[in-house]
């Protein structure tokens, strides 16, 4: 949601069952994420419950974070977004066409 992106985008679901819950690996944070935000998000996601912020706390940051947000140049949050998008974008394509360049598995012979 935060970069308009899908989770795992090209990812069959045992492969990202396997990520998550076998390899205990987790989305990253956006780049241009508010530390703030960045470092709520970090604590939420913890594989460890114990270490997770209670929801009163998160409350709280996320509160705080909107009190303080009313003086943010909303347009430049905006272009740091789509920025963010441009770049995951070409970066996919990048993917893509290396993937494109190597031969299946299946179809050598």
């Amino acid at each position: 949601m935060l970069t308009g992106t899908r989770a795992w985008a090209g990812m069959a679901a045992p492969a990202v069952v396997c990520q998550v819950a076998v390899l205990k690996r987790s989305l990253a944070n956006p780049k241009n994420l508010p530390t703030v935000l960045s470092d709520l998000l970090s604590r939420a996601l913890n594989p460890e419950p114990s270490d997770r912020p209670s929801f009163s706390e998160i409350v709280e940051v996320l509160t705080g974070f909107v009190q303080e947000s009313r003086a943010v140049d909303w347009e430049q949050w905006q272009g740091a977004v789509d920025s963010a998008q441009v770049e995951q974008a070409a970066a996919i394509a990048e993917w893509e066409q290396q993937m494109a360049k190597k031969p299946c598995c299946c179809l050598a012979g």
